[in-house]
């Protein structure tokens, strides 16, 4: 009895320490608090199909414990780690067809001309998951189980996007990130509230430019530009994640209106607005 209580706590104890050690260095602990168990277990004597059972048992009812407590004790810093991130994420949101792709991408360049390392990142990204959530777009119906399945994919997508890229201005390989599309696309595409768990722990962009832009136009920029459509891109879809969008986007925004202009006319508006937000994060980081 007593072997198997002291056997039981060095279970325990290896996967408290297996388990937070992943929780700090942002990992999955894996199989190895499995194969500790095991050998725990095989320290008992007289093993038995019951004792490897009661040793697996305990690995499994320690695993939830202690994921538990991971995530209460020691949660990942978000504020802390993407503090650097935030007031150098520019990011552009609006309806399908509004212009996000080319006006955002061109900003890149523009600043990029202008000697401001500056990255583009759109979402979904063309990474692996990325590339899973631009098929289920293609299908008629994504209700129901699709849906919670494309909102994790979401949120996967730019937890990846964001740690991958945060690298790079850790290594002011790049100043700037200009988004196409970002966190706020999804509260108006998937319908979900401001404080959906899915979206709360990403930071809030320095600077967000909203394309406005009626559907009717949006629509028949869309049918110029050909390929398959996506499932969002319908009248009364769109009018519905135009709505979306107004309920939620914070007063900060910027508002661009795309309506009966050139897209030279906008750019133009887009770069000022850009170089002006730069400006001062440049003059407040130089205080």
């Amino acid at each position: 009895m007593i072997t198997t209580i002291l056997v039981s706590l060095l279970i325990i104890l290896t996967l408290y320490v297996s388990l937070m050690r992943g929780y700090k260095e942002n990992e999955t602990p894996g199989i190895i608090p499995l194969y500790m168990s095991i050998i725990a277990m095989s320290l008992m004597p007289n093993i038995t199909i019951y004792s490897l059972a009661y040793g697996i048992a305990v690995f499994v009812l320690g695993q939830h414990l202690f994921a538990a407590i991971g995530r209460v004790y020691y949660q990942p810093p978000t504020d802390t780690h993407y503090s650097a991130v935030a007031k150098r994420m520019i990011v552009f949101e609006g309806i399908d067809g509004s212009g996000k792709s080319t006006i955002s991408k061109e900003m890149a360049i523009r600043m990029n001309g202008k000697t401001i390392s500056t990255k583009w990142l759109c979402e979904p990204s063309h990474d692996k998951v990325g590339s899973i959530i631009r098929e289920l777009l293609l299908e008629d119906d994504i209700s129901g189980p699709r849906r919670q399945v494309l909102l994790r994919l979401f949120s996967a997508d730019r937890e990846m996007n964001l740690s991958q890229n945060l690298q790079h201005l850790t290594d002011e390989d790049y100043k700037f990130f200009i988004y196409d599309r970002y966190k706020y696309s999804t509260l108006a595409y998937q319908n979900i509230k401001l404080d959906h768990p899915m979206n709360t722990d990403f930071p809030e962009p320095g600077l967000t430019i909203f394309l406005d832009t009626d559907v009717e136009t949006a629509l028949e920029r869309l049918d110029k530009r050909g390929g398959e459509k996506q499932v969002y891109e319908t009248s009364e879809r769109l009018t519905a994640i135009d709505q979306r969008y107004r309920d939620t986007l914070p007063d900060d925004v910027v508002m661009v209106s795309t309506n009966g202009r050139s897209v030279d006319d906008i750019m133009d508006e887009c770069e000022e607005i850009i170089e002006m937000y730069i400006d001062n994060v440049n003059a407040i980081g130089e205080e």
